[in-house]
This record gives structure tokens, sequence and C-alpha cells, in this order.
């Protein structure tokens, strides 16, 4: 084969899957409801899985419920180039979308090419990765990094799994040997502002952020709430939220509002009723940055805040169990490829980290040359029926992960 590997992308059939896909789910408030295991994402998948048939790959549903196309030899090295079409509830129709659809266009150029690679090349869609049942489910399963704990469900993911025809016996049966994983490439919208205000194509990543995911249960006295004095209260969602008042205003004043983010985006306020003072609330927090430590410092300020605020109320408060997902720095070996595929192609790059969970950091914990390209988002706007990248965008992204491809099959990762 000869030319340029990118006459063989088909920018129309690619607008026109990531259309199709937006069907499944669609809801009529605006937006997709495609959440793991459910009817919706079944009915994409099979239509994913024909897909990838029709573009010369052999395709399977595994254990974990991932769905993989793989063209070329069918055993041995392999690379891989992955995310997701599992959405949140009314979220858009690229995130996570964007990177399998891609990598099927892909893989569509490299047989057209006439390209006979020595590895395989596979395309995963995996599930689960918004956490509708257990975040990142999918790819840990590949990857052997499911903790025990984690495949001991209580029975709400083995259901669902069921009603869809999986075993959820199977999902550790997923694992994957990863010395045969050549790399793992994720096109991915960056979900943020920063390309946009940039006016750059083209983002390279150098980290995903961790994240330490608690909650914090505040009991105070349910009471009637028109006999009950102002001053006689122990009300639990007032002091949670003067807890979190403090816990943001306290990250502003140690100086790292820039250095991570801290979010309290669900509240379970009991009993519920407008006569009545709420006598427990539990509030779900998360942290997120770019080093453990700093993680770390972001959780005691939660910790300090919530303590400080329940001894003042008179109320108790306890944090339930940590969910930690580490930092994950990818392979600088595979960023330095990317940037010198971008200067022989003049496309501008910008290095930037990623503040959103991904498939890609599993593979990046265990040790497997990971690397992420991320293009505009529109307003920075994603999880949202307004998540939008123009079609210049589209391609640019696409043409840049099928350049990688085509560079990582020909010349491999050593």
């Amino acid at each position: 084969m000869s030319g340029d590997i990118r006459a063989f992308l088909n920018l129309d059939r690619l607008l026109g899957d990531i259309r199709t896909l937006a069907g499944f789910g669609a809801v009529e408030a605006g937006g997709i409801d495609r959440p793991a295991f459910s009817p919706a994402i079944v009915d994409a998948e099979e239509w994913l899985m024909q897909a990838m048939c029709q573009a010369s790959m052999t395709a399977h549903r595994d254990g974990a419920g991932n769905i993989i196309g793989r063209l070329g030899p069918q055993t041995g090295r392999t690379l891989i180039c992955g995310s997701h079409i599992d959405t949140v509830r009314g979220g858009g129709s690229l995130d996570g979308t964007l990177g399998v659809l891609a990598g099927l266009e892909c893989a569509r150029a490299i047989a057209a090419s006439g390209l006979q690679p020595s590895a395989g090349f596979e395309v995963v869609a995996f599930a689960d990765e918004e956490g509708a049942y257990h975040g990142l489910l999918g790819s840990k399963a590949m990857a052997g990094a499911l903790e025990p704990a984690d495949i001991q469900d209580s029975g709400t993911l083995a259901m669902a799994m069921l009603a869809v025809g999986l075993d959820f016996s199977a999902v550790s049966k997923a694992a994957r040997k990863l010395d045969e994983v050549e790399a793992y490439l994720e096109l991915h919208i960056e979900q943020g502002p920063v390309l946009e205000r940039l006016g750059l194509d083209i983002g390279i990543v150098d980290a995903i952020v961790g994240m330490d995911l608690s909650s914090y249960t505040l009991t105070g006295k349910a009471r009637h709430s028109g006999s009950t004095p102002m001053a006689d209260r122990q009300d639990a969602l007032v002091c949670a939220a003067s807890a979190i008042h403090s816990a943001i205003a306290a990250m502003v004043e140690e100086g790292l509002a820039d250095a991570g983010t801290m979010t309290f985006g669900n509240l379970r306020v009991s009993p519920g009723s407008t006569n009545v003072l709420p006598g427990q609330v539990i509030v779900d927090s998360e942290v997120r940055a770019q080093d453990r430590e700093t993680i770390a410092a972001l959780r005691s300020i939660v910790d300090r805040a919530f303590r400080y605020a329940a001894g003042q109320a008179g109320l108790t408060t306890v944090r339930g169990r940590n969910v930690i997902d580490p930092p994950a720095p990818l392979s600088k070996g595979l960023r330095d490829r990317l940037f010198a595929i971008a200067a022989k192609n003049n496309l501008q790059c910008a290095l930037l980290s990623s503040g959103a969970c991904h498939d890609a950091q599993v593979f990046a914990s265990r040790d497997v040359p990971t690397a992420m390209i991320f293009i505009e988002s529109k307003g920075g706007i994603s999880h949202h029926s307004d998540e939008h990248s123009t079609p210049a965008a589209i391609r640019a992204g696409a043409e840049f992960l099928l350049l990688a491809v085509h560079d990582l099959l020909v010349r491999g990762t050593r």
C-alpha cells in the first residue's frame, strides 16, 4: 500500500453511524437514555456487531458484556482501540460513542487499504463505563483489574445482566493476557472548554485524574416543622448545606481550587416531607485531582467540614466506604509518537489532562502502553443533550486516530 491512509476514511459514513447510534435510546425530551444492560443498549450493540462484521471484522460479546470486533490475525499481539456506547440519563451522542465508531471507521480504512498487519486490530465498546451498576466494569474485567469485592455482587448487576441474557458469573472470565496487548488507544471528546478556547484541533492526554468517592451520613432529629422553634432544631439538611459550603470555601482558602475538583452531586433526605424536619441526610462527595496527595488533602477538607458542622449543630456524622480510582499517567512513549505524527502532518496539538474517568485509565494502571486523543467539545458541554462537536473536529480526530493506528500497526510499539 502507498499513499495517505486518510484517503480511505469516509467522514459521511462515520457521521451517519453517529446519527444511527443516537437513535438507540433517544428520548422525546432530548438526549439519550442508554444505560448498561438495558434493552436500548442491547439493540445498539447488535447493530454495532453487524457493522463490525460488514467491515471485515469478527465480532462477539465477552462475559462482561464488552463488544469486541477484530481485524487481522485472530490470536496473538493486539492493538486495541476502545471506548463505550452506554450513556448517562439524557446524555449526548458523542461521549464514548465517538471513540468506538471512529475506531470502526479506522478498521474499514485499514481493510480497504489492503494493509495486512502482523498484529490484530480490535475495536472494543466497553460495558458500563458510566457506572449504572459498576463504573468501568467492562475495561476492568478485560484488564483483570476487578477486586474480589467487585465481583461479589449484591444481585442488582446480576439481575440486570440476566435480563439481557448475560451471566454475571462469567464477568471474571473476560480477563485478557495483557502482555499480548501492544497498546491501547482511545479517541474522546474533551468534555471541557480548553481546545475550543485555544482554537486547536487535537489534544493529547498526559494523565487521567484520580477520584475519591465517599458518602457522609448526618443524623439529627426529625420533628414537626411548624411546632419546633428554629433555635431547637437539629436539621440534618441545614447541617449538610453548611458543611458543603465550608468545604468548598476551605478548598479555595487552602489554594487547592486549581489543583482539583470537589463535587456534592447527590443528597438523600429522610423522611423527605415538607412538614417534617430532615432527620437524616446522606451526601455523596467526590474529589478529583492528578496526584494522590491532592486527593487526600481534598478528602481531609471534606472530612473536617462535616465533622465541624455536625459538632456545631449537635448532630452525628459517619463517613461511608471510599471508592478510589487512582490517578493514571499515560505512556510518554506513545505520547511522543502522537506528537511526532501530528508534527509530520502539520496538526496543531495541545497537551491536556483529563478530568473525567475513562476506560483508558484502567489499561494504563495495568502497565499497558496507553494514549488518549481529545477533540473539542463545543462550549465544553457533555453529559447533556447539547453535547456537540463539529464535523470538522470529528474529521480531525478520526483522521488523527487513523494515522496513529496505521503507524502502530506498521511500525509496532517498540
